[in-house]
């Protein structure tokens, strides 16, 4: 330890060094070195608490007790993971205590949080005296929402939805289930929702999110088994169907018999809906059923909405897409809306005096108007912002043709969009005000994420990194 204690440091000046200045507090972040003593130190901590395994009355966490996995690290983060139960997380904190001993490291239980899953709260409480932690929520933000309710709670019910005709009430309460997630976060049943289900499941050109209606796939999903019937007589599950309910009778026109089972009941009730459908009749001559172009042959045709060019093609963040599309269904929480609704009383604007609303904010106010205009100069583009609806006539103007330069302008509205309104909601909701430094600070963080997220696209590197010249 005496090198990390008697370290000094020098700075270059006009090209010369300064005198060494001596770092009493020992290294700080940055040093070459503090990587690698950062490893060692941590790697001792893992080693504490691989030795857990050994105690018989310290229990893993469900989810990881085949792999014998403790902690993680990402970075300078680290995940602890344990059941929940008072004896397991009293021996976790144990291996700490040890390991401040020997280190000196301490927790701050500012930076810190526990996540308890299944367990009842008495034994949360009991944890969290023993912890001196405080219990958090996953931070899913709406778009991570979207993302788990089209993967996880999908991908779930999707194999049920294959297989039976599932009623219409199960199909209400999970849908139900996934919007009251989607805006409140919670598992507890809510009507409350700021766009309704059936426009988040519309498609992006009609101004929803493209997510799956259950009750329109379960139909398709039904249909498929129809085909199946029609088409595939290769199959087990085909030839006893035929065998003990069609009996050499074709199957457009079998009537549905009593002995039939209730699937089968409700796989045939679909064929009074498929036979006037031109896609049934062209998808009965394939070899393939595609469930999924079927279901959007299937979904209502609806006029298009002007602004779906900007949810294509457009490299910015999920929370970036989604805070647009909120706004361009003119459904984004300013003042004025909240006014109708009685949650409060003053419509000002945070930043001036005018009236808080979607086509002032952006960007009519001075303050935003500012931040759009440097991104905009930053981008080599002379163009004067207005309110939302003369810029979004602008924008999709300007966004007409395919190209480069279409993707990176969405990118940086979209970007520039999510970043005004986090600092709007930042400086109301926290009383912070508007400062002039912060605005140039937000101007250099959007112009950040543009860079960040056009990067992640070889073909927008070379057109993204004169800009940074």
């Amino acid at each position: 330890m005496q090198v990390v204690t008697t370290i000094s440091y020098k700075s270059i000046v006009n090209g010369a060094y300064t005198k060494g200045m001596n770092a009493k507090r020992g290294m700080r972040q940055g040093d070459p070195i503090s990587l690698m003593l950062f490893v060692l130190v941590m790697e001792y901590l893992h080693r504490k608490l691989k030795d857990l395994s050994r105690i018989p009355n310290f229990n893993f966490h469900s989810k990881c007790e085949k792999l014998k996995l403790v902690d993680m690290s990402f970075d300078d983060d680290r995940l602890l993971f344990t059941r929940g139960d008072v004896i397991s997380v009293q021996l976790v904190m144990d291996r700490f205590k040890s390991f401040f001993e020997a280190t000196g490291l301490v927790v701050n239980p500012n930076k810190c949080k526990l996540y308890c899953g299944n367990i009842d709260d008495g034994t949360v409480q009991q944890i969290t005296n023993i912890t001196g932690l405080t219990s958090g929520v996953l931070p899913f933000s709406y778009a991570g929402r979207i993302r788990l309710i089209n993967s996880v709670i999908f991908s779930t019910t999707n194999f049920w939805l294959q297989c039976i005709p599932l009623p219409k009430d199960v199909i209400r309460r999970i849908e139900a289930l996934c919007r009251t997630f989607l805006w409140t976060g919670k598992g507890i049943m809510s009507r409350k929702a700021l766009i309704a289900w059936s426009k988040v499941c519309e498609p992006k050109s009609q101004g929803g999110l493209n997510v799956v209606d259950l009750a329109r796939w379960n139909k398709v999903c039904l249909i498929k088994l129809l085909w199946n019937l029609c088409r595939k007589a290769d199959s087990l599950w085909v030839r006893w169907v035929h065998t003990n309910y069609m009996k050499d009778e074709r199957v457009m026109v079998v009537p549905i018999k009593n002995s039939c089972s209730w699937i089968l009941k409700e796989i045939l009730k679909t064929i009074q809906e498929v036979e006037g459908l031109n896609q049934w009749q062209q998808v009965v001559k394939n070899d393939v059923f595609k469930t999924k172009k079927f279901y959007y042959s299937l979904v209502e045709a609806k006029s298009k909405v002007p602004w779906r060019k900007l949810m294509y093609e457009n490299e910015a963040s999920p929370r970036a897409l989604f805070t647009l599309w909120m706004s361009c269904n003119k459904r984004i929480g300013t003042k004025d809306r909240l006014s109708k609704f009685g949650m409060i009383s003053e419509e000002n604007c945070e930043f001036c005096p005018a009236k808080e609303s979607l086509q002032h904010l952006f960007f009519e106010c001075t303050t935003m108007k500012t931040i759009w205009t440097a991104v905009l100069e930053w981008m080599n583009i002379l163009h004067s912002p207005q309110g939302w609806d003369k810029e979004m006539t602008w924008l999709l103007t300007s966004c007409n043709k395919k190209g480069w330069r279409s993707t990176v302008l969405k990118t940086a509205f979209t970007e520039t969009v999510y970043m005004c309104w986090l600092y709007r909601n930042t400086s109301v909701y926290k009383n912070t005000g508007a400062r002039s430094n912060d605005i140039s600070g937000i101007e250099n963080d959007v112009i950040d994420r543009i860079v960040h997220r056009c990067w992640r696209n070889p073909k927008l590197r070379e057109h993204v990194a004169p800009l940074l010249i």
